[in-house]
């Protein structure tokens, strides 16, 4: 990808992981983190107004298993080609994600440099 930079919207309840994606993220010369949100519903609006190139969230949110699910389901809905990874300490809610459309699943004991690659990958 020459000059333009990977736009990337993330989400996820807690500061701190979205603090620390969006320095990690925004690390990478490629990379611009351009939004993120802290409740699904703030997701799913920063979404049909920034329009990401691609979007990373959590799968649960403030406990709530199903959050992330329905969060990739009402994205899909508007926007059924938007790349989608989803991220989960909790492996059982990675199949039901790609069921819904993501476009990748994993769990949060990934390496940056797989990340990256993942990233750049799907925003091909």
């Amino acid at each position: 990808m020459t000059g333009k930079k990977i736009r990337i919207l993330i989400g996820d309840d807690t500061e701190v992981t979205r603090k620390g994606w969006t320095v990690l993220l925004q690390s990478i010369d490629e990379f611009e983190v351009i939004g993120s949100a802290k409740i699904p519903s703030e997701m799913v609006v920063l979404t049909n107004r920034l329009h990401p190139d691609i979007i990373v969230t959590d799968l649960k949110w403030g406990g709530d298993e199903t959050a992330g699910i329905v969060i990739i389901a009402e994205i899909r809905k508007n926007q059924p080609s938007m790349p989608i990874i989803a991220i989960s300490a909790y492996e059982q809610l990675l199949d039901d994600a790609k069921r819904m459309g993501a476009n990748a699943v994993i769990t949060k004991d990934f390496s940056l440099n797989e990340f990256e690659g993942l990233i750049k990958h799907l925003a091909e």
